[in-house]
């Protein structure tokens, strides 16, 4: 009997033991207590990042830290300032610039009990500040004529050229005020000049943002002026007396200024032949003629009667 009761305690035993095993592989029985977040931080607190495409990295750190969960999920106040995702892991937040602006990432816990947050600045991109100036104007010229310089250049190919500036100093005086010529103009005159002067005109090439280039200098002489007071008799043989002349030597570029006495009823000047002026008084400007010797004639009528008269005169460099 006892040997009996001995074998059914074994049983009962081993049928409980049993029973735990497979409570135990079903996870309904001693299983640990879950270990809830008690609270959450984010470093850095504050990101200052420069517009579109910056990036930077948000840490959140989980208390206590055998926290049975310490998933994290990422938001942002504003999505138009500042992006932000999961790293490697969901502890870590990558923040990316998207506007100038402010906006807040914050850090929650995945049972939406705790959050920590991260004050993000963007700020706007630098401008980029057009300071290049384009290339000099090439090949300038300078011709004068009667108290006058007309100026000629080759406008640079740069693509953001807008004209010239073309300002002129006198020898040992102060510089004009500038003037300028919008492109594609590739001359100017500039007039009013002192005779028996010389000038130095610089021409500058300036952008569409007033970069201006250091500049192309070409200098010239304006020549003086000769008056030429011609005398004839008035119904005199065909050529009149001796009386019309000039200095033998005129330097190029001077004017000469010419005019007759006497009034006639039609004049007609020549120079080198070639009609010119039918004026009573007419001038030449020398800066047009090559050097050597040039002839100044004048037919002149009265009365139905030609007299004429002529003179020679040599052009100097």
């Amino acid at each position: 009997m006892k040997r009996q009761l001995e074998i059914t305690l074994a049983l009962v035993l081993a049928i409980v033991l049993a029973e735990f095993a497979l409570v135990a592989c079903d996870g309904t029985l001693g299983k640990a207590e879950d270990t809830p977040v008690a609270s959450v931080a984010v470093s850095p607190s504050t990101l200052a990042l420069t517009a579109e495409g910056a990036s930077g990295t948000l840490t959140a750190m989980i208390s206590p830290d055998n926290a049975t969960n310490k998933a994290i999920t990422w938001t942002t106040s504003d999505a138009a300032i500042a992006s932000v995702g999961a790293g490697a892991d969901s502890a870590t937040g990558l923040v990316t610039a998207v506007g100038a602006g402010a906006a807040v990432i914050t850090a929650t816990t995945v049972d939406g009990k705790n959050t920590a947050s991260c004050s993000v600045t963007v700020a706007a991109a630098a401008l980029s500040v057009d300071t290049t100036a384009p290339a000099n104007p090439a090949s300038p010229t300078a011709v004068a004529t009667n108290a006058q310089v007309a100026l000629g250049w080759t406008n640079p190919a740069d693509s953001d050229f807008a004209g010239v500036e073309i300002s002129w100093t006198p020898t040992g005086g102060s510089p004009a005020q500038p003037l300028t010529v919008a492109k594609p103009g590739t001359s100017q005159t500039i007039a009013g000049l002192a005779s028996g002067t010389s000038y130095t005109f610089t021409i500058k090439a300036v952008d569409g943002k007033g970069n201006a280039s250091s500049g192309a200098s070409v200098s010239v002489s304006i020549g003086t002026t000769t008056s030429l007071a011609v005398s004839v008799l008035i119904h005199a043989s065909a050529e009149a007396p001796a009386t019309m002349s000039v200095p033998s030597t005129i330097a190029k570029g001077s004017a000469l200024a010419f005019t007759v006495s006497e009034t006639f009823d039609s004049y007609q000047w020549y120079l080198d032949g070639t009609a010119s002026v039918t004026t009573k008084s007419g001038s030449i400007d020398t800066a047009a003629l090559s050097p050597g010797l040039h002839e100044l004639s004048l037919f002149a009528m009265k009365d139905g009667e030609l007299t004429t008269k002529s003179c020679r005169f040599t052009v100097s460099n």
